[in-house]
Formats: structure tokens, sequence, C-alpha cells
């Protein structure tokens, strides 16, 4: 929220669907060792201050603390050749023997200042941020059980494998793994602008920006632990980013119907990365650093924009747009602790078409937005993560195609009742006859990708679809309210996403795409518009759908769904004008 006066407060309570505390009952080699806590605080507070009519400072603090857990790995969920959840998935039981229940913890904090000077015929702004950040994830991520004893209890109703070499459960897991990741970065931007204040036909805006970061990764895993009795040493990585800018943008109203806009950015970014620190195994058995030397990338690109919009009637318009970007280049170095060489993508650009339409319709009860696009993308970059060794590894693809339609639809049926529909559809490629990937390292997946004439262990990928991209989806909502005595009002208030089925890898197989799915929300609640007071209850996956949202193929087919029903009273308080 934005306030003129100092303070704002936000206060709330989560349970899961039975009221318990938000978590599951994690089953470690068949003990039950109950619920996993989940604790979340997070505030902002805003200051504006105006000492003069040409000047305004906003100051916007915020912080958060979170101590939870990370994704839920389930082995096993998906049986060879179908991606239905089978009878090793149950929404409220995990089977974990390490990992430690799964827990992330993250912390974080950060400033904002924006000056505003208004000196004549135009306006100078400074947006000078701070951010850090720091925390860590654990996680069991092979999904299950690997007793190498054979003497744990199996769980009913799942299916397991017997010794030899040991028993494991739900399903095949031929080896345990866990893994823990930290994270601390911080970063620092200044962006200045001057921009145009006349009420002539021609507008103006010129800037530069500034972004400085840094991400240290410490990654605890089976390499931390060496054999010469010497102590645990985790792997550390860092990397930095520098990135400045200049950029412009120009707008000239033709006539009082058309107006005419181009614009032109420069961008200039540099990337290191650096090991700091090696796993303690790979000191032991003399693995040498120079396996992954230090790194540095740096380029620089020229982006613009050329639109035009033409207001039909004085209820709409009609526009059309031609654009360029820049994406740079990406390091991916986080694997050398399992002794994986970085990874390097250069620089994708990327352009783009699109023409909308827009108009209040109805007396404007109805407000309706509309836009085809295309784009293409050169040099796309794509991550490729899992195979045998789990890796996560940074490519390029020659080229990347996308064509779509977006329609978005407000609807003031009454002066109570508010609905909004929106929907999407995108139909993407990637454009590459050579490139191609490992499948599923653990066997127990069915690809449907021809086989790389080049290497029979891989699958080419040219001509699947974006990763996690569906090609339709869907959002609605509708809002309800009523005014209660002078000063307050009830209302209801519902929303529901749709999403059609994804491709979740680069590549494509019987196991690892989602169907169609949606979820719904719920808040019904009491505004007090005098004194800027709600309270509400509200619910999220209130059908408590168990959609699918991630796999690991690595070891066996583990996937992780949506989180469940969650019902809530939320309680807020705004100070201020």
């Amino acid at each position: 929220f934005c306030v003129a006066d100092p303070v704002g407060v936000w206060w709330g309570l989560k349970s899961s669907k039975d009221g318990k505390k938000a978590g599951l009952p994690v089953v470690v080699m068949g003990g039950d060792h109950g619920d996993v806590p989940l604790e979340e605080i997070a505030g902002r507070v805003q200051f504006l201050w105006t000492p003069s009519d040409n000047f305004d400072a906003l100051l916007s603090l915020q912080t958060r603390h979170m101590r939870g857990t990370s994704s839920i790995f389930r082995a096993n969920i998906f049986t060879t050749g179908s991606n239905e959840l089978n009878q090793n998935f149950d929404r409220d039981t995990v089977y974990f023997d390490g990992g430690d229940k799964n827990p992330q913890s993250y912390d974080g904090f950060g400033a904002t200042l924006t000056l505003d000077w208004d000196v004549g015929n135009a306006t100078l702004t400074s947006i000078t941020s701070f951010q850090d950040a720091d925390g860590s994830s654990r996680g069991d991520s092979d999904g299950g059980v690997v007793d190498f004893s054979g003497t744990a209890t199996v769980p009913p109703g799942i299916t397991f494998s017997p010794p030899p070499p040991a028993l494991s459960f739900p399903g095949f897991i031929p080896f345990p793994s866990v893994t823990e990741d930290g994270a601390d970065t911080d970063q620092f931007t200044q962006e200045f602008r001057l921009a145009s204040d006349t009420t002539g036909p021609f507008s103006w805006q010129v800037g530069a920006f500034y972004f400085d970061s840094e991400l240290k990764v410490e990654t605890e895993s089976f390499a931390s632990f060496g054999f010469l009795g010497n102590p645990p040493q985790n792997t550390k990585v860092v990397h930095e980013n520098t990135t400045w800018a200049v950029f412009g943008q120009g707008s000239y109203d033709v006539s009082d119907q058309l107006t005419l806009t181009a614009g032109v950015r420069y961008t200039d970014d540099e990337k290191d990365y650096r090991v700091d620190q090696f796993g303690q195994l790979w000191l032991d058995i003399g693995i040498p650093t120079f396996l992954a030397p230090p790194i540095n990338v740096q380029d620089d690109e020229v982006s613009w924009e050329v639109s035009a919009n033409y207001a039909a009637t004085d209820s709409s318009s009609l526009y059309g747009r031609i654009s360029s970007g820049f994406r740079a280049q990406t390091i991916q170095g986080r694997d050398v602790a399992f002794l994986e060489t970085p990874t390097v993508a250069i620089p994708e650009t990327i352009t783009s078409f699109e023409f909308g339409y827009k108009a209040d319709l109805a007396g404007d009860r109805l407000r309706l937005n509309a836009a085809v696009f295309y784009y293409t993308i050169d040099d796309m970059q794509l991550s490729i993560i899992g195979g045998a060794s789990n890796i996560n590894q940074v490519v390029n693809a020659k080229e990347g195609e996308a064509t779509g339609l977006e329609v978005d639809l407000e609807w003031l049926a009454t002066d109570n009742l508010l609905f909004t529909l929106g929907f999407a559809y995108n139909d993407t490629e990637i454009k590459d006859p050579t490139l191609s990937t490992v499948p599923c390292g653990s066997g127990q997946c069915t690809p449907t990708d021809p086989v790389d004439p080049n290497d029979p262990a891989k699958v080419l990928i040219g001509g699947n679809p974006f990763p996690r991209t569906p090609e339709t989806s869907w959002n609605f909502s509708a809002r309800w309210g009523t005014p209660v005595g002078s000063n307050g009002e009830v209302f209801v208030f519902t929303d529901w996403a749709f999403q059609g089925s994804a491709v979740m890898p680069l590549y494509e197989s019987l196991e690892f795409n989602s169907d169609s799915q949606f979820e719904g929300g719920l808040k019904i609640g009491y505004r007090n518009l005098e004194d800027n007071w709600e309270i509400a209850l509200f619910g999220r996956n209130i059908t408590d759908e168990e959609n699918v949202k991630g796999f690991i193929d690595f070891n066996n087919n583990t996937g992780f769904v949506n989180e469940p029903a969650i019902w809530g009273i939320e309680v807020r308080r705004d100070f201020g004008n």
C-alpha cells in the first residue's frame, strides 16, 4: 500500500485445511515425525515527505522473516508410461529418510528512496534501492526412503522395492540423495530519469541506470564429507554482476488521434564467477581447482522500440508496437559441488511485434483489452536440469518462436458487482534441429522425442514447446460488495485460474507433463472506509486441487505438487490519507 503518512500494518494467520500448523506428517523409516511448522512475518512501511510544491521524497522499507519448508519431494508418484498421480501419492504424507523435513529459511531487508524534483518544464527523478537476503533450503531430493538394512517397516498402500541391495519406498529408489543450498545476496540499483512536463505535442524522457549485485551460494552435498577424517567442508561459489544502461524515449502527437513513440536503450552487462571453496571430498582425492577456473563474460546491446497509438473514438484505441530486447549472458556454476564444470550461455535477443485494441463499451461498464503478438528469440537461453547426474546447465538454442493472443475483460454488471475475465493463447516452439539433451537419468521415464543420431544417450528437442508454457490459460474473478451503515462495506471476492497442459522439462515424455489444472480462491470480509481497516476470512485452493508443479528425473519419478487448501483470517489497517 502507499500512504501519505508513515505507517502501515498488515497481520494475518494461516492454517492448513485440517486446522493443524501448515505442513505435513513426515514418515521416516516408518515412523511419524510430526508436522512441519510454518512461520512467516513480513512488513512494509513508507514515509512520504513533501517540504515544498516542487519536491517530494518517498522512503519505502520492507522486511521478511520466513521459516518453513522447501519443495516437498515425493518419490515415484508417476508410474512409468503415465503422468497421472498413482497410489504412492498421499496429500497428507511424505516419506523421507533425510533432509530434516526439508527445512527452508530466508530473511530479507530492502530500502528504496524515490526523489522527485519539479525543475520547470521537466521532472527529475532519482530511485535508489538496496536489497539484501540470505537463507537456505534443504531437501531429501530422492523423495523417499532407502534402507540398506532391509528392516524398515513399509507403510501400507504404497509400492516398494525389496532387497537387494536395499529396501526402498515408495517404489524403486537406487540411492539416497540429500542436498542443501544456502544463498546470500545483496544488490544496489540507482536510476535517474528526466521527463518532460509540458502541454505540447512532444513529450520525452531520458535516463541512466546502474545495477551491482553479489550472490554467494554454499552447497552441502555428499562431496562435503571427506574420506580422511577431516571436518565437513561445503562448496562455495560467488556470482557478481554489474550492469549499466542509458535510455531515451520520445512521443509525438501527430494529431488529436495519432501518437507515435520511439525509444532506444544501450545496456552493458558484465558477470564474474569464481569458486571460493571446494567440497572436502574433492580435496581429499586431489581434484584440482582449475577444473572450475574463474569466469568473466561481458557484452553490450542496443535495444529499441517503435509504436503507434490511434484513438479511433473517445472510448477506443488501436495500437501497434515493434521492439527488440536483450537478455545478458548467463553463468551456471552451482554444480561444481558435483564435479560438473560451469556452463555459460551467450546473450539472447528478442524481436517482437504486437497489435492491440482497447475500448470502454456499454456506457463505460465494459472494458476490453485485446492483443495479438509474435516474437522470435535468437540464441535463446535454456536450462538443462536433471539427467543421470542431476545437472543444472545453461545452453543456447538457435531460435525460439512464439505466437499468441491475449484478451482481458472487466464488466461492471451492477453498481455492486464486478466481473473480470482473462484469456491467453501461446503457441511456442524451440527451433534448433541439432539441440539435444539427456532425458531422465533414472531410466524410469518414457521420452517421446527422437534419439540424437550423434549421441544415443540424448534426445533431440527441436520443435518442442517452451518448458512450463501452457498453450492456453484463463483467469476469472468476481467481486460483490454492499454498503453497511454510513461508512462500511461487506464484500465477497473469488478468483480462479486455469491453465492447459504443459511440458515440464525441455524434452517430452509420457510422465513429466501436466494436464489441465485450476485453482480458486475466496475472500469474505468487512471494510471500514472511514477508519481504513478491514477484516476478512480468506481461502486459497479452496477445492483442494492436487496439481503437479514440478519433477525430479535423475533418481526416480519424483514429483511435487501445489499447496493444499489454506484458510485464514486477515486483519488490515492503513494509516494515512
